[in-house]
């Protein structure tokens, strides 16, 4: 009996090893919204903290003529702590500089350059993705409230540079409730219509962290 299988069923083979450096950086900015560098000092956090599987295709030992186009991963390799950007060529997908090679049969071991890395598509996904969205609705957020705190703080500015052209005066001379006070009333006279808090006002004139 023959059995007909819909075209919709069937799903074409991913590799697990889909991501070269600058392609996985590229696609974890445009899936947050991050940019590029940032996207790029999250990967190599990742890579230094072992959240993130890799194959890497060897070159040659840096000290010793042997040369190789074996794979090799987290079980052979040692990778290095703090990893930057700087440390990869990304448009070559490599490391720059020489990893540790461990035991792997019929290798020297030792530093050994290579070639090329690729890294897992799912812990690329499972370590940065949801970490790097949050961060970035973080910082837009952030963005958002420096922006609706601008304009008060420029008020307070204008009107402590008016009012006090030399410096304001020192607490003993000015405390602080005459001068956040004296603000207010200078921001009336100029119909200037924003709320503005005595903290905002006293930051301005240095009164305040």
């Amino acid at each position: 009996m023959e059995y007909e299988i819909a075209p919709a069923s069937y799903q074409p083979y991913q590799s697990k090893w889909i991501f070269r450096l600058a392609e996985a950086a590229e696609w974890l900015a445009n899936a947050t919204g991050i940019s590029l560098e940032q996207a790029k000092s999250d990967i190599c956090r990742a890579l230094s903290d072992g959240v993130i599987d890799f194959l890497a295709e060897l070159a040659c030992h840096a000290a010793r003529s042997q040369r190789s186009d074996s794979k090799a991963g987290p079980a052979n390799l040692e990778i290095p702590r703090m990893l930057k950007s700087e440390d990869f060529d990304w448009e070559q997908s490599r490391p720059r500089s020489p990893w540790w090679l461990h035991a792997l049969h019929r290798h020297e071991h030792g530093l050994w350059h290579l070639a090329s890395i690729e890294l897992s598509r799912p812990d690329l996904k499972k370590a940065l993705l949801a970490v790097a969205a949050t961060n970035n609705v973080r910082s837009k957020h952030d963005q958002r409230t420096r922006q609706r705190v601008r304009p008060h703080r420029e008020a307070a500015d204008r009107a402590i540079i008016a009012l006090w052209p030399d410096g304001v005066p020192s607490p003993l001379l000015l405390p602080n409730k005459r001068l956040v006070d004296r603000v207010g009333q200078w921001l009336k006279e100029q119909n200037i219509k924003i709320a503005i808090s005595s903290d905002t006002i006293l930051r301005a004139a240095g009164s305040r962290k």
